[in-house]
C-alpha cells in the first residue's frame, strides 16, 4: 500500500525563464509536492519524509537556482527530494509561476522519478 505526502502552496521566488527580464527580476512561484511513499515503516518522523524540510529544500532551490525553463526547474526540485530522503517513492512537484495567488492561467510543469 502507498501513502501520499501533499505539500500545497509553497510561496517563494526565483529568476527563472528565457528572457533576460525574468532573470534580473524575481518573480512569485508557488510549488505544490505529492510525494508518494510505497513502504511506509511506521508512527515515527524517521520513518518518513519531515514536510518542514522538503519545503525548505524546494525554497532554497526555486530561489538560489536559474533555470531557463520551469520544467527544469521542477526535474532538479525533484531530483533533488529523491537523492535526499533516498527513500522508495515517487515525487511530482508541480510548480506554477503565477503574479500572484488569484490568477488563473498558471504555466503547470511536472517531473516523475521512479526508483
Amino acid at each position: 500500500m502507498s501513502y501520499d505526502i501533499n505539500i500545497i502552496g509553497i510561496k517563494t521566488s526565483g529568476k527563472h525563464g528565457i528572457y533576460e527580464i525574468e532573470k534580473s527580476n524575481n518573480q512569485k512561484f508557488f510549488v505544490d509536492i505529492r510525494i508518494i511513499i510505497d513502504n511506509f515503516l511506521g508512527d515515527e518522523i524517521h520513518d518518513t519524509i519531515n514536510y518542514e524540510n522538503v519545503v525548505d529544500d524546494v525554497i532554497r532551490i526555486v530561489k538560489t537556482e536559474s533555470f531557463n525553463l520551469i520544467e527544469t526547474l521542477s526535474k532538479e526540485i525533484t531530483q533533488e527530494i529523491y537523492k535526499k530522503y533516498n527513500l522508495p517513492y515517487h515525487t511530482f512537484p508541480a510548480l506554477h509561476w503565477k503574479r500572484d495567488e488569484n490568477e488563473i492561467n498558471a504555466i503547470p510543469a511536472q517531473s516523475v522519478i521512479s526508483p
